[in-house]
């Protein structure tokens, strides 16, 4: 009798299982994932980068970024992105500064680009996919680390 009822159980979760899954966000949807930034409130243009791969356009904070997308195929199915802004100081920054934002910032990496001016990049796995709260949480920490690198760089 017990197992009789396992079928019927089965069936009854499929359509949940579906359902969450159609809330999940991954990357193998560029379009999917600056629809969601603008439903958060960003402008989000899409653009693809000299790789052929597909690239946002947007910005926070009161600086421009890109989100990149990785370990695409073909321009497409990729399986993660990175949120990237890139500041053109008047004078140089150094590895040092940079170093030590590394050492005391849990999120967003900073370093220094060819001509000497400051990067900070975050990267996100979304291989699998993320609820659409954990993908909002992830857009607002970019938010705020990019706001304190600001800061930090005196932009």
């Amino acid at each position: 009798m017990r197992f009789a009822a396992l079928p019927v159980l089965i069936a009854l979760t499929m359509p949940l299982s579906a359902a969450a899954a159609a809330d999940m966000i991954d990357a193998t949807n560029a379009a999917r994932i600056a629809q969601k930034l603008t439903d958060l409130g960003y402008r989000a243009k899409m653009d693809t980068d000299g790789a052929g791969d597909p690239m946002i356009r947007s910005a926070a904070s009161g600086a421009n970024f890109s989100v990149f997308f990785y370990g695409c195929t073909d321009g497409a199915d990729c399986t993660a992105v990175q949120f990237q802004a890139g500041f053109d100081l008047a004078d140089a920054s150094t590895a040092a500064k940079m170093n030590e934002w590394n050492k005391t910032h849990r999120f967003g990496t900073a370093y220094i680009d060819d001509e000497g001016d400051p990067m900070l990049q975050m990267d996100v796995t979304l291989d699998g996919g993320v609820s659409e709260a954990n993908f909002a949480d992830v857009v607002d920490w970019w938010e705020i680390v990019l706001g304190e690198f600001q800061d930090y760089i005196g932009w």
